[in-house]
């Protein structure tokens, strides 16, 4: 898989400053790390789930990464 750019991270995670896209392209993550680190992230029961262990090497580096981020506000 190729590198991560800031149109493919914004198709994963949605809009990102560039902060943020500049650290996650740092990684050296790919595309399915990425996708893995976000799933990880979206469900709470893995958060809570004592049997299942926290992501290892790039996709844990992500998951830091991405926890860390506010995305922006939704226009109400």
């Amino acid at each position: 898989m190729s590198a991560l750019s800031k149109t493919s991270i914004t198709a994963v995670l949605g809009p990102v400053g560039e902060d943020l896209a500049t650290q996650i392209v740092s990684s050296g993550a790919n595309e399915r790390e990425l996708f893995e680190a976000k799933a990880w992230l979206d469900n709470d029961e893995a958060l809570h789930d004592e049997l299942r262990t926290f992501p290892k090497g790039r996709v844990a580096e992500l998951v830091e990464l991405i926890s860390t981020f506010d995305p922006p506000p939704e226009d109400a």
